[in-house]
Order: structure tokens, then sequence, then C-alpha cells
């Protein structure tokens, strides 16, 4: 019996109360049936609440803003907060380096795989059910304008020395792949603070990043450390590139995918990116002094 059909037996029964005679014996058999269709009612509620779902997911380090383990928000998170997490879903975060998520979602049997794409299911072996595409990431390579590089097509980098995103050579296309494969000064890691920090003291000539992370990063650097973030750039601009959610179970994804959908039709997914967008904060340049009054 759901809750509806124990709601209306409560009411039905209260309302037999009322009209039944005035016979203890019988008044006293509706109290038990009241009592017992409160109880069901009751127990159904509180079955309810202790069995709300609670999903395991992984993330990667060093990924502002699209995952912020200490305020546990960032845009891939609030995307789930915004979907399933209206169904009453919960959420469990596990933050590792970000190419290492796929063995710990592997290993662990974590629920949700946060930033999959098909490439990197097919290459790890992972079981699971991919979501539309629904997280965005805006891929250019920044280069410092004084160094005068001539950048136009992705073939261009392999003069360079190329640092990376772990697993953009599995991700990036055909052109990016074979860019990799014949530049031996190419390099992925984790941490996208550490490759900003690079790019600005000049140890590495490109940096391959998402728009986002790149300004949040800038930003960051240049509030903490004596480096020099606001030389000027130029960009090369790969273009967009979608990544999914991998779920362990269909259900759960069929019901990401339509709450998703509600999303974006109602303006909240752009709205979840906005709220993210850093703007660049180049600190003023010294003004003059003022002439001195007489």
């Amino acid at each position: 019996m759901n809750g509806r059909s124990l709601g209306w037996s409560l009411a039905a029964s209260a309302c037999a109360l009322r009209r039944t005679p005035a016979s203890e014996s019988g008044r006293a058999s509706l109290r038990r049936m009241l009592v017992v269709v409160l109880i069901a009612i009751l127990g159904q509620l509180a079955g309810r609440v202790g069995a709300a779902d609670v999903l395991s997911l992984s993330f990667g380090k060093d990924n502002a803003p699209f995952a912020l383990p200490e305020t546990l928000e960032g845009i891939s998170f609030d995307i789930l907060r915004q979907t399933l997490g209206r169904e009453g879903y919960l959420f469990k975060p596990v933050y590792v380096p970000y190419e290492r998520r796929f063995k710990v979602y592997k290993e662990k049997d974590l629920d949700v795989l946060s930033e999959a794409r098909p490439e990197s299911v097919a290459l790890y072996q992972l079981d699971g059910f991919l979501s539309v595409p629904a997280i965005r990431f805006d891929n250019v390579a920044v280069f410092l304008k004084k160094n005068r590089f001539s950048i136009t097509r992705t073939a261009d980098l392999a003069k360079h020395s190329v640092i990376s995103w772990q697993g953009a050579q599995y991700v990036m296309g055909d052109e990016y792949a074979a860019m990799v494969k014949s530049n031996k000064r190419y390099q992925e890691n984790s941490k996208q603070r550490a490759q900003v920090m690079m790019l600005f003291a000049g140890r590495v000539e490109v940096l391959h990043i998402d728009t986002s992370i790149f300004a949040y990063w800038r930003n960051q650097v240049g509030k903490t450390t004596d480096i020099d973030v606001w030389q000027d750039i130029e960009t090369y601009h790969f273009g967009e590139i979608y990544f999914n959610y991998l779920f362990r179970d269909r259900q759960v994804r069929d019901l990401f995918d339509a709450r998703f959908k509600e999303l974006r039709e109602r303006g909240d997914y752009a709205r979840i990116y906005q709220k993210y967008t850093v703007l660049e904060s180049k600190p003023e340049a010294p003004r003059e002094n003022a002439q001195r009054t007489r």
C-alpha cells in the first residue's frame, strides 16, 4: 500500500469512527484500526527517510572551478545537485588526481564518475552507462605574446614544449594525438595551478587548458605568488569539448538525462557556468602622482 492509499485509509477510518454509534466495542475496534493504519503510514515515511540514496562519485583534484573540495561545490558538482539532488539523492564525493579517478571508480565500485568520455570508458574498460554530454570545456592553447610564436593549427604545437591536462591525448582527436606522438617535449599532469605557474615563469612554452580553469588559477597564482601572471598572452582555440557522467545504474542515468534536459530548458545550466566565471583581477597600473597643490 502506498502513502496515498494509507492516507485515504486513515481518513476513512476517522470518518467511520465519528459515525459509529456509541457502542464501546465498536468504537474500540475502530480505534485499533486507526492505530494500525497510523503505524503503517509512519513506518513507510520512516522507510523513505532511511532509504535516502547516497551516490558515491569521483572528481579530479586541482580542477577548479569544476570541482572545489573545500566547499563541496563546482560546476560538475552543481549540475548533479540541480538534477539528481532535486530527486532526493545525496552525494559522497571522492577527490583524486584527475586521471586516477577512472581507477578509483573501478576499484572502489563508485556510483558515478564525473567528466568521462567514451574514449576513456573504452581505454579503462569501465562498466556503466554514459549520460548525455553534460560538462562543457572550452579548450585553448595559451602562450606568451612576447615569444612571438606562430600557432594557427594543432600541428604547430609539435615545435614547442607543451603541458596539458591528464588524458588530453586520448580525447582531443587524431590531429592532437599525432602532435603528441611527434613531440618529445609534450607532458601531462593533474596540477593545473602548477601548469599556470610554469607558463608564466617560462618553464613551458604552451599551456593547453580550459578557459574557466585558466582564469581561475591565473587569479589565484597572481594573488599568492610573485610570478607575473599578467604578461600579455595569445591563444589558439581548439574548440569546445563535452564530457559525460558515467553511472553505475541505468535508471539513475536515465533520471539524470531527463532532469538535465529540464536544467538546460529553464536556463539553470547557463547560470551554473556564470556563477563560476572568474573575471580577471589584474591589478591597476600605479597612477602618476598628482600634481602638488601650491
